[in-house]
């Protein structure tokens, strides 16, 4: 590829292969290369469609390297389809027109549509079977929408405003994934889906906003295209918009296109969250440059800026949970939802509309089962919490609710990594004898 790009370079220079000028620069874009795609741009005309196919014969004569036309197409910007197919024959390559995707990115669509959006949407759901969702615990299935559901998007999400139904259709794509449930079921969601989206140190599962993602990620470009002025992306986009002479803080929306104008205005919806634009950026006052209050170590970090989004609005009325990262994540996960009272307790059922035959608790058969009696005050739980504290070396406590338990082993310390593994833990192995007596 190196030694395409010397030979077009070449034929530039001399005037063979011309390319296009960039308005208000001296740039001439005439190919762009990434690993083994190429992408060649040039006025159109038969005259330098021949030439590009001359020099591209040269290429695979010098290096013995043959392009696959059969995999490439010719693009007319502007030009009836007739003229295209007419111009695809010197080349060999099938006649093609807007819109196309070009290194998984789609140019020439309208990405204020929804339909636009169905690709990723049909790979978000293929992704996830019902069988995968059986088979993951809570806390498995957690771990997987984010692994997978927040990162598929990415791409799109840091180029493109997503449109609040396709934010929406991502979140109940995840949501129903989380619950077990697919699209046409109706499933318990024992949990708030503001609550499991949220930080974990406002009291949230730490699974992340869509809407917040995409916030984050346009407002970074904000940040690049000042500080990488260098950079030939940055070069044309300020040669085809004239920012050259124009802070961020001062462009205008009609003077840009449609991707860098829905990128211009995410400071409006910054705003919303009480996150100001000079926030993101702005000129210092003392020396010469930009700053930001999410750069770190000369970086701009829009993890820093999704936290910000994400932890506007919510507020923690009993403490944040402590989160252990050597503790299994899908314990941690069921004693935040115990903590939360959001269990399948029998009187939980009842209130979610569940027809059971009994509210009596299935191990000691006497009283209502509460999930702070089926963890903490049964009988059967009592017995294992004694030989807890037995073990532990820790005199015996009466602790009434699992925010007392919680409350008290914070107050212990750090115990040894198995003393402090074995408050959640045994959470998690009373509730998997419950749920094998039923």
């Amino acid at each position: 590829m190196e030694g395409l790009n010397i030979a077009l370079k070449e034929a530039v220079v001399k005037g063979v292969f011309q390319g296009i000028s960039i308005p208000n620069s001296d740039i001439k874009v005439s190919h762009l290369f990434y690993a083994d795609d190429a992408l060649f741009i040039d006025e159109w005309s038969s005259q330098n469609i021949k030439k590009l196919a001359r020099i591209l014969k040269c290429f695979q004569v010098s290096f013995s390297l043959r392009v696959n036309f059969n995999k490439s197409k010719v693009f007319g910007i502007g030009v009836n389809s007739q003229d295209v197919e007419n111009g695809a024959l010197p080349l060999g390559c099938e006649p093609s027109a807007l819109p196309f995707t070009y290194l998984g990115i789609p140019v020439g669509m309208n990405m204020n549509s929804k339909s636009s959006w169905n690709p990723i949407l049909e790979k978000l759901i293929n992704k996830l079977s019902r069988w995968k969702a059986k088979t993951l615990s809570f806390g498995g299935r957690v771990t997987l929408a984010k692994a997978i559901l927040g990162n598929l998007s990415t791409f799109y999400l840091s180029l493109f405003t997503a449109p609040s139904g396709v934010i929406e259709a991502i979140e109940k794509i995840r949501r129903n994934f989380i619950w077990e449930g697919p699209e046409n079921e109706s499933k318990i969601k024992w949990v708030a889906w503001d609550r499991i989206i949220a930080p974990k140190e406002v009291g949230g599962l730490g699974l992340g906003s869509i809407k917040a993602l995409n916030l984050a990620l346009l407002a970074k470009w904000k940040w690049r295209i000042v500080n990488e002025y260098d950079s030939l992306w940055v070069k044309i986009i300020k040669g085809l918009h004239s920012l050259d002479m124009i802070q961020p803080s001062q462009i205008s929306s009609r003077y840009l296109s449609e991707v860098w104008r829905n990128i211009d205005k995410c400071k409006n919806a910054l705003g919303k969250f009480s996150i100001a634009d000079t926030k993101v950026i702005r000129w210092k006052q003392v020396d010469t440059g930009w700053d930001s209050n999410f750069v770190f170590d000369g970086k701009f970090r829009f993890v820093a800026l999704r936290g910000k989004i994400e932890r506007v609005g919510h507020w923690i009325p009993d403490g944040a949970f402590m989160w252990c990262n050597w503790i299994p994540f899908k314990v941690s996960c069921f004693v935040w939802r115990a903590r939360l009272d959001r269990i399948p307790s029998m009187n939980a059922l009842i209130t979610q509309g569940v027809q059971i035959q009994t509210l009596n608790c299935n191990a000691c058969i006497s009283d209502t089962e509460f999930t702070d009696h089926m963890l903490i005050t049964c009988p059967f739980a009592d017995t294992i919490w004694n030989r807890v504290w037995n073990w532990c070396g820790i005199m015996s406590h009466q602790l009434t609710n699992i925010k007392e338990i919680l409350n008290f082993a914070a107050d212990c310390g750090h115990p040894p990594r198995k003393e402090e593994n074995n408050e959640c833990s045994h959470f998690w192995c009373i509730m998997g004898y419950l749920e094998s007596k039923k």
